[in-house]
């Protein structure tokens, strides 16, 4: 249940006339399932798992209208394994927390921790109405340990997935006019003496009409773990969505670079979402990465199908399968698999129920 609380009082600390409107929001999705996998370390396995169609937990959001078109605005959002209540990341309460200043005029500044522009423009800029019967594990995963990304190496390279938030960002993003928007981010590594030891650079670019997108985005950002935070991953991406009859397609060709050693992964995803009434949808996707000679030459496919049905506005259940095939033995891996293949194939299939307010 969504629960809003309104509040109107005289600001006395500032004028003693003038009145402020506060608007404070609780939101959170929890998600549920039974995903089967058919091959994970040598095993096929079968497990309770939530968190894979959307992130379980739960925030606040706060606007304060501070009059002339500007309102300050914080959010907070802390996630959890809703089968064990157990926090996703050790020692870390919130996978969301900024606050900052947004004018109708002159555009948002937000400072905290921050999603980047690969996650808010070539996911859900990009896929809009579409992300309701798409999923996070029809993202990148794959066999590439050499770009080096925390997750198993390859886990979400490209950020689109949501599965990394940047620390100590100062975000700006422009209003939209005529359809299109900018934005720029950077992430402060905070190591004395090395200002960009462990940061982040985002750019993005989009042009949005409501059923028509085109987005491009930009991000680097240097993990402590590659070259000791002097060097990282580099990712772009291009790509768009438009409607086909009374669904939408949606392709984005992406690179990930590793700039320490030189890894490279190009991305050449497609997606479609088509309503079969108006409450199940089904979505399709399929993705073809190509890595180069220091990943080994290694190619990936992957193909998903999803069937979403809507109980209610808040409520639906879901059924996907995943296909990944990995070429030259090379070990595939499905995000939230949970493990490698020890072949070239992985299979996963899920069963879920998701419920936002």
């Amino acid at each position: 249940m969504k629960a809003k609380i309104m509040t109107c009082a005289a600001a006395t600390l500032l004028a003693g006339t003038a009145h402020a409107q506060t608007s404070v929001t609780l939101f959170g999705a929890i998600d549920a399932g039974l995903t089967w996998v058919s091959n994970a370390g040598g095993h096929s396995n079968t497990f309770m798992q939530g968190g894979i169609s959307n992130n379980t937990g739960f925030g606040i959001s706060a606007i304060e209208d501070l009059g002339g078109g500007t309102r300050a605005i914080a959010k907070l959002l802390n996630t959890f394994d809703i089968g064990t209540g157990s926090l996703y990341s050790t020692g870390q309460m919130f996978r969301y927390s900024y606050v900052g200043l947004d004018n109708d005029s002159l555009g948002r500044l937000t400072m905290g921790l921050q999603t980047d522009f690969m996650f808010n423009y070539m996911t859900v800029d990009r896929w809009g109405p579409m992300l309701a019967s798409l999923e996070p594990t029809f993202t990148q995963g794959g066999p590439f340990p050499q770009l080096g990304a925390p997750a198993f190496g390859s886990m979400d390279f490209l950020r689109t997935a949501d599965l990394y938030s940047t620390p100590n960002a100062v975000t700006y993003e422009s209003p939209r006019m005529g359809g299109f928007k900018f934005g720029a981010m950077y992430g402060f590594g905070g190591v004395a003496g090395a200002f960009s030891q462990n940061s982040t650079q985002s750019f993005g670019l989009s042009y949005n009409t409501g059923p028509v997108a085109v987005d491009a985005a930009y991000t680097y950002t240097k993990f402590p773990t590659i070259n000791e935070g002097n060097s990282g991953l580099r990712d772009w991406g291009v790509g768009g969505r438009i409607p086909v009859g009374n669904g939408f397609v949606a392709a984005m060709v992406a690179q990930a670079t590793n700039t320490y050693n030189n890894a490279r992964v190009m991305v050449y995803d497609f997606a479609a979402t088509y309503p079969l009434t108006p409450a199940a949808i089904v979505g399709f996707a399929y993705q073809f990465n190509d890595g180069n000679h220091v990943v080994n030459d290694v190619k990936m496919h992957q193909v998903g199908l999803n069937l979403a049905y809507y109980l209610s506005k808040r409520t639906s259940v879901y059924a996907f399968a995943v296909y990944q095939h990995a070429s030259d033995g090379a070990p595939a891996l499905i995000p939230g698999a949970g493990a490698f293949s020890t072949s070239g194939n992985q299979t996963m299939v899920r069963v879920g129920m998701m419920h936002t307010w």
